[in-house]
């Protein structure tokens, strides 16, 4: 199907059931189109729920998508010949929502080919026929291969028994096995890749050894979201870039592909030239490396393709430091940033709504500095759940330094993120730029409490630039600190929010409905006895606390206490938990 020039009938992605579903044009479909095929992908079924009745069609199939750069599909071929602005790519691209792309396990980067050569070498084109003739044998072979089995494609054949009777040849394997050395693909669909090998389909998007120090001394030398740096690596590769500034390369390989911009990019080659001292060596690489600190680059499996919205102000490379997978941990994931400067009230907003968030399995990206951000991630820390910090400075040098222990504890769960070198200190202008960077990384930004020139107003815009959905807390109307937020509502038509549950329904994707508040107790708090509810009284409702601790909370003997315990967990009040016992979230 062909975005913008075929009707989308019902039953096309059950149609595909056991096949390939192609999208040419992807970018020109509805977004609602695109979200909703994220459904089948994970589950292999289209579920439709009416009143009284739930139907499920199976949909387990091979999903390709074809897409130009922009919209006139001329940045391939010359940068001189687009007429789109950076605006209008980076808002064509990013009706690919992050999370779809995350499903998307092997890209293939195609130069387009000229009317003379494709007319001239016949050897190119394959008619529709050869094709199919092609398809026909291979499913033939099949059909005798698993023949006997439960299987009917090599894609539903089971890893252990993949390795075990089908492992195809070592030629065939050895990309993946390098992707594999990386981390696992998107969803750990390893063994789903080992069945189809890709072949003759040109370069995967893999980093080698070679571009990731590349990359790495090119985050060393040049700042963080430079443009001039971002146009150049969309026609040079990295290693170019190092050889023609070390000066062991061709000049002319680290010119812009037209004579547009050849003056900054020449500036910007000798600013880089003159920080070619700050490259650290394979040992300092070494030691980062051992203190917990791994490097992403862009087309590794950890990497999260939501950043390439950015255009030539994606990040070169990120530094991370952290136990989560952070293209993972990115999926389900909402920002709330604010004021440093916070009040009582946005304080207790900011650490109520994270820990909701969080209860709620998504991930809560922030800064890392004080006030507002340092609440995202305390109530997230509060719920167990995850969180990411996106810092201004390198992660050894850790600002604030007053967050040591919290940016511990965040990597200890979550990750800590960082596009500047590890020892390197944060910049005024710094803090700007990594705004971008907590905008992309979520599905939608909530800015709790802020000033009129506050700095997470930067994050608002970014997030409002890659059309993600943005949402403010309202405060009170004498508050200064809230002056921003009643901006954002009145002016940028940012959505007015209250709780987790508000900005749940405009970050989950079609399809996935937030969870419904839980059923109250069977027994009413009311209707408990002085004892028992002096005991329900102890019980705390984040973290956990022993039997004894709540009995002499409760002024009651240990046995009471044990029995009143009981009571309230069979009638839902409280629960058990690894520390003894805590109050149930009836909301």
């Amino acid at each position: 199907m062909g975005g913008g020039s075929a009707v989308i009938r019902p039953g096309a992605a059950s149609l595909a059931h056991h096949g390939c579903l192609f999208l040419d044009e992807a970018p020109e479909f509805c977004r609602d189109v695109l979200d909703a095929l994220r459904q089948p992908l994970e589950s292999g079924e289209v579920v439709i729920a009416r009143s009284g009745l739930t139907a499920r069609f199976p949909a387990r199939f091979t999903l390709v998508l074809a897409a130009n750069p922009c919209p006139c599909a001329r940045a391939a071929a010359a940068r001189s010949a687009c007429s789109c602005s950076p605006a209008v790519r980076r808002r064509y691209l990013a009706r690919l929502s992050g999370p779809l792309l995350d499903r998307v396990d092997v890209k293939v980067e195609f130069l387009p080919v000229g009317r003379a050569e494709l007319l001239s070498d016949r050897r190119l084109t394959e008619p529709t026929a050869a094709v199919a003739e092609r398809v026909r044998r291979a499913r033939r072979r099949a059909a005798i291969r698993l023949s006997g089995t439960p299987w009917r494609l090599n894609a539903e054949i089971p890893g252990s028994e993949l390795r075990k009777r089908y492992l195809p040849a070592a030629s065939a394997l050895s990309p993946l096995e390098r992707a594999m050395d990386l981390g696992p693909p998107a969803g750990g669909q390893g063994d789903q890749l080992c069945a189809g090998p890709v072949a003759r389909s040109g370069h995967m998007s893999l980093a080698s050894g070679h571009e990731r120090l590349a990359r790495a001394a090119l985050s060393f030398v040049a700042e963080p979201g430079d443009l001039v740096l971002g146009e150049l690596l969309r026609s040079r590769s990295p290693a170019e870039l190092v050889a023609v500034l070390s000066g062991h390369g061709d000049p002319r390989a680290a010119g812009p592909a037209g004579h547009r911009g050849s003056l900054a990019a020449a500036r910007a080659m000798e600013r880089w030239r003159a920080r070619l001292d700050q490259i650290p060596t394979p040992a300092r690489l070494a030691a980062w490396e051992r203190s917990g600190i791994r490097l992403v680059c862009p087309g590794e499996p950890e990497w999260p393709t939501q950043l390439d919205t950015l255009g030539n102000a994606a990040p070169i490379v990120l530094w991370l430091r952290g136990a989560s997978d952070l293209r993972y941990a990115c999926l389900h994931s909402v920002s709330l940033v604010g004021a440093r400067a916070s009040t009582a009230y946005g304080a207790h907003v900011c650490t109520e709504m994270a820990a909701a968030l969080a209860e709620r399995g998504f991930t809560v990206v922030s800064g890392g500095a004080y006030g507002i951000d340092a609440c995202a991630h305390r109530g997230a820390l509060a719920a167990s759940g995850l969180t990411i910090a996106v810092l201004a400075s390198g992660l050894s040098y850790g600002y604030p330094k007053g967050h040591h222990e919290l940016f511990a504890a965040i990597a200890a769960r979550g990750a800590v993120v960082s596009e500047c070198p590890p020892d390197r200190a944060p910049t005024r202008p710094g803090f700007l730029v990594r705004n971008r960077l907590i905008a992309a990384l979520s599905r939608g930004t909530v800015v709790v409490e802020a000033a009129l020139r506050s700095g997470a107003l930067s994050t608002a815009k970014h997030a409002r630039e890659l059309c993600r959905p943005l949402m403010a807390v309202p405060g009170p109307v004498t508050s200064e600190q809230s002056a921003g937020c009643h901006e954002l509502i009145r002016e940028w038509g940012a959505v007015c929010v209250t709780g987790a549950a508000q900005v749940l329904e405009h970050v989950c994707p079609l399809g996935e409905e937030p969870q419904q508040q839980r059923l109250g107790p069977a027994v009413p708090r009311d209707a408990l006895d002085e004892v028992t509810t002096a005991v329900l009284a102890a019980v705390p409702l984040r973290g956990g606390r022993g039997p004894a601790t709540i009995a002499a909370l409760a002024g009651a003997d240990l046995d009471t206490a044990l029995r009143c315990l009981g009571l309230l967990a069979a009638a839902g009040h409280i629960e058990r938990c690894e520390q003894g016992w805590r109050a149930r979230k009836l909301g």
